[in-house]
Protein backbone atom coordinates (compact mmCIF):
# COMPACT_ATOMS: atom_id res chain seq x y z
CA UNK A 1 0.00 0.00 0.00
CA UNK A 2 1.34 3.92 -0.31
CA UNK A 3 1.11 6.12 1.52
CA UNK A 4 2.32 9.47 1.82
CA UNK A 5 6.10 10.00 3.22
CA UNK A 6 6.27 11.21 6.91
CA UNK A 7 2.30 10.46 7.20
CA UNK A 8 1.10 9.44 10.71
CA UNK A 9 -0.36 6.51 8.42
CA UNK A 10 2.58 5.82 6.70
CA UNK A 11 4.61 5.75 9.75
CA UNK A 12 2.13 3.19 11.56
CA UNK A 13 1.92 1.07 8.60
CA UNK A 14 6.04 0.51 8.68
CA UNK A 15 6.09 0.38 12.50
CA UNK A 16 5.92 -3.28 12.37
CA UNK A 17 9.13 -3.65 10.34
CA UNK A 18 11.42 -1.49 12.58
CA UNK A 19 12.66 -2.39 15.46
CA UNK A 20 14.97 -0.69 18.01
CA UNK A 21 18.78 -1.23 16.97
CA UNK A 22 20.02 -1.60 20.65
CA UNK A 23 17.20 -4.41 21.95
CA UNK A 24 15.75 -5.35 18.58
CA UNK A 25 12.28 -4.76 20.85
CA UNK A 26 9.07 -2.72 19.14
CA UNK A 27 9.39 1.12 19.45
CA UNK A 28 6.03 2.76 19.79
CA UNK A 29 5.34 6.33 17.52
CA UNK A 30 5.05 9.47 19.59
CA UNK A 31 3.24 11.65 17.61
CA UNK A 32 3.62 14.68 19.33
CA UNK A 33 7.46 14.42 19.68
CA UNK A 34 7.73 12.58 16.59
CA UNK A 35 10.22 10.15 17.57
CA UNK A 36 9.81 6.03 17.67
CA UNK A 37 10.35 5.26 21.24
CA UNK A 38 12.27 2.09 22.81
CA UNK A 39 11.15 1.52 26.30
CA UNK A 40 13.36 -1.17 27.17
CA UNK A 41 17.04 1.06 25.74
CA UNK A 42 14.93 4.15 27.01
CA UNK A 43 15.78 6.25 24.09
CA UNK A 44 13.88 8.30 21.34
CA UNK A 45 14.64 7.61 16.93
CA UNK A 46 13.67 10.93 15.88
CA UNK A 47 11.62 10.97 12.58
CA UNK A 48 13.11 13.63 10.01
CA UNK A 49 11.01 14.27 6.57
CA UNK A 50 9.60 11.24 7.01
CA UNK A 51 12.47 8.70 8.09
CA UNK A 52 13.38 7.03 10.92
CA UNK A 53 17.08 7.85 12.31
CA UNK A 54 17.89 4.61 14.14
CA UNK A 55 21.40 5.74 14.76
CA UNK A 56 22.53 5.44 18.34
CA UNK A 57 24.18 8.30 18.77
CA UNK A 58 21.30 10.41 17.18
CA UNK A 59 19.21 9.63 19.67
CA UNK A 60 17.95 11.26 22.97
CA UNK A 61 17.99 9.44 26.44
CA UNK A 62 14.39 9.64 28.13
CA UNK A 63 13.88 8.81 31.68
CA UNK A 64 11.25 6.92 33.20
CA UNK A 65 9.24 7.80 36.17
CA UNK A 66 9.56 4.49 37.34
CA UNK A 67 13.80 4.35 37.09
CA UNK A 68 16.06 5.13 39.78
Amino acid sequence: ASCLVGSEMCIRDRLELVVCPITKSKLLYNIKSNELISEKAGLAFPIINGVPILIIEEARSIKSKNSK
